[in-house]
């Protein structure tokens, strides 16, 4: 389909319309990015780091999007690219396609990631949040991984994730290393060819796949300089059921892709409650309870205390507990808002 679309009259002035309009978003994304780090600044020089942790959450979930943009953009250049030997022959238009005016300041972009490196923000009420990513990083852009150290202990460090021992793509079963090589090389190809459709449907089927093939090839995408395509394979996994989607965390887990599992949790706290409850439920009995309280801890934030408190609906005896220690850990104004609404349900809580 979408290589008779492009054949048709007019196809690249459509796709460069269509471009044109992502970089308007993209621009809107890096605006709105700056405007958050600056107000997480002024809000830790003065004191309010729970503040300045809701605004650093906010700009995680900015940059996911701006990932996604990201990966339109280039799909669309790709498509773009495929026309012109075409029609041109061996004389394509070298002019850019098309122009970015960027509205927003150079510093724009970097806001996306992070303020300058600071000290990592400590306490109870920061718990729940994806510490675990580098200051001013980028999906794709990770690290080596340093020798490992001692894992934070002590009741105010719970909900956030555990930094994971030293790990790499060893770990991932021969199968899927090939299965994941193979994918990311057809993957390209579609890409350069300009067949976006194709590239999304491979990327849906492999979200779909086994979980350790899964992560493998996230692993291989963020390792080829791909790291667009993993954010939407990230986001494709974001909507598989419950326990699937738990075992393609634990998946991501295993193989030292932490900051991956953070941005697959944040953007599955856009589903349903008790779905999302679910999931938590099923982290928690795999032993990643951290990973189970930094999911709920973005549904509490992204949903009214009604809605989040149908997140224990399905396991109320796991997920109760979990939900509160959650949303004490956002705030306290939180957890008593979620507190009156359990109560109000009849759930017999009475702390």
């Amino acid at each position: 389909m979408v290589r008779a679309e492009d054949a048709l009259p007019g196809a690249e002035a459509a796709l460069a319309g269509r471009a044109a309009k992502l970089q308007e978003q993209q621009a809107r994304l890096e605006e709105r990015a700056r405007r958050l780090a600056a107000k997480e600044v002024a809000a830790r020089r003065s004191g309010r780091e729970e503040e300045a942790g809701r605004l650093a959450l906010s700009r995680r979930w900015l940059r996911d999007d701006a990932s996604r943009v990201a990966a339109r953009l280039a799909e669309l250049s790709a498509r773009r690219d495929a026309l012109r030997p075409a029609a041109a022959g061996e004389h394509a238009r070298p002019e850019p396609w098309p122009p970015r005016e960027s509205t927003a300041p150079p510093a724009a972009a970097a806001a996306l990631t992070g303020p300058p490196p600071r000290r990592a923000p400590r306490g109870a009420r920061f718990a729940g949040l994806d510490l675990t990513g580098q200051p001013g990083g980028h999906p794709g852009e990770r690290p080596a991984p340093a020798p490992a150290a001692p894992p934070p202990r002590g009741a105010r460090f719970a909900g956030a994730p555990a930094p994971a021992p030293a790990r790499d793509a060893t770990q991932h079963s021969e199968e899927d290393r090939r299965a994941a090589a193979d994918a990311t090389a057809r993957l390209r190809r579609l890409r350069a060819e300009g067949d976006g459709g194709a590239a999304h449907a491979l990327l849906t089927e492999a979200a779909n796949g086994p979980a350790g093939r899964f992560a493998a090839l996230v692993a291989a995408l963020h390792g080829a300089g791909m790291p667009s395509d993993a954010a939407l394979l990230l986001w494709e996994a974001s909507a598989l059921p419950p326990e699937r989607l738990a075992a393609a965390a634990r998946a991501l887990t295993a193989t030292g892709r932490d900051e991956d599992c953070a941005s697959l949790l944040r953007q599955s706290a856009a589903r349903p409650a008790p779905e999302a409850g679910s999931v938590a439920a099923r982290l928690s009995e795999a032993g990643q309870t951290d990973h189970a309280l930094a999911l709920l801890a973005s549904v509490v934030r992204a949903k009214t205390p009604s809605e989040a408190a149908r997140a224990a609906e399905r396991a109320p005896g796991v997920v109760t507990p979990l939900l509160l220690d959650a949303a004490g850990r956002v705030s306290p104004g939180h957890r008593y808002a979620l507190l009156s609404e359990l109560r109000r349900r009849g759930s017999g809580l009475t702390g």
